[in-house]
């Protein structure tokens, strides 16, 4: 995988796999088969660390620091979640604890491939790299092509 800045990165499959079993072996999840493949179902445990980053307070601007939200296989996080992301020591966690943290800054996302895959995206650039790709306007994940870009202000 590359960057947009061309930085390469690598999070392979194996790396997934051992990071989805960390969390369950951590307690965080249960995996199971659902009627479209493996379903990830958060435990208590995974429940308490999504709610510690939906619980932070939302920051309001006067300018557009990018949107968070999913469209299709891409991601979008507001310089605000990228923030968290990196100032808050996640990118430093496993994939689940990514993932934990992505899903409870979108509020509306699932743990699921998508964010598994961005996930992994994140971790294989590291904290240094997001900061890169971020220019205030937060970052976009395409997890077709396993790319960070910058959301560029396009909001």
């Amino acid at each position: 995988m590359k960057t947009e800045s061309g930085e390469s990165i690598t999070y392979t499959a194996m790396d997934l796999a051992e990071d989805i079993n960390r969390a369950v072996e951590m307690g965080f999840m249960i995996v199971r088969d659902g009627p479209s493949g493996l379903q990830f179902d958060l435990t208590a445990r995974g429940q308490q660390l999504i709610s510690g980053v939906q619980d932070t307070p939302v920051k309001v601007s006067d300018h557009c620091d990018g949107k968070n939200k999913i469209e299709g296989d891409t991601i979008y996080l507001d310089d605000d979640s990228v923030d968290e992301l990196v100032m808050g020591g996640t990118l430093s966690g496993g994939v689940f604890t990514v993932a934990g943290t992505i899903v409870g800054l979108l509020t509306t996302a699932t743990l699921g491939p998508i964010v598994f895959a961005a996930a992994g995206v994140l971790i294989g650039v590291g904290a240094t790299g997001v900061n890169l790709e971020n220019d205030g306007c937060g970052i976009k994940i395409d997890t077709n092509s396993n790319s960070l870009s910058s959301q560029h202000c396009d909001c």
